[in-house]
């Protein structure tokens, strides 16, 4: 579980969601709460924040949105108005609570440098759960 806003990244020291990918820049992209609405924004990243497969500079997220940043692929699904979850193509699944004071992330599915969820999938592709 990690705290809203959070940044996703490649720097450990810079990002709350850490995508080990050197298509992914050091700080990335942030996931904020605005106005009752998840927000996704690419923090001027080198090779772009994608929404459905488009390059987006800043998104409100509906459910059942797709994110893409490098070669991690991120889902959402809202379980109520305090947190959200992320899912993988694969069905696994991570909170991330709006108002939580604790932070670090959960392991995605293959577990990931330092619980980071840096897990590594078959056939070029990835996906974790935050």
């Amino acid at each position: 579980m990690c705290a809203l806003p959070a940044t996703l990244g490649r720097d450990s020291g810079a990002a709350a969601v850490v995508l080990d990918d050197p298509d992914v820049s050091r700080r990335h992209a942030r996931l904020e709460i605005i106005d009752d609405e998840l927000v996704l924004t690419d923090l001027e990243s080198t090779n772009g924040t994608y929404v459905n497969d488009a390059r987006v500079t800043r998104q409100v997220l509906v459910p059942g949105d797709r994110m893409r940043i490098g070669r991690y692929d991120l889902a959402w699904t809202l379980v109520d108005p305090k947190a959200t979850v992320a899912e993988d193509s694969n069905g696994n699944t991570g909170t991330i609570a709006a108002a939580s004071a604790s932070s670090g992330t959960t392991d995605g599915d293959q577990g990931g440098p330092g619980g980071s969820g840096g897990g590594e999938g078959g056939g070029g592709g990835s996906s974790d759960s935050y």
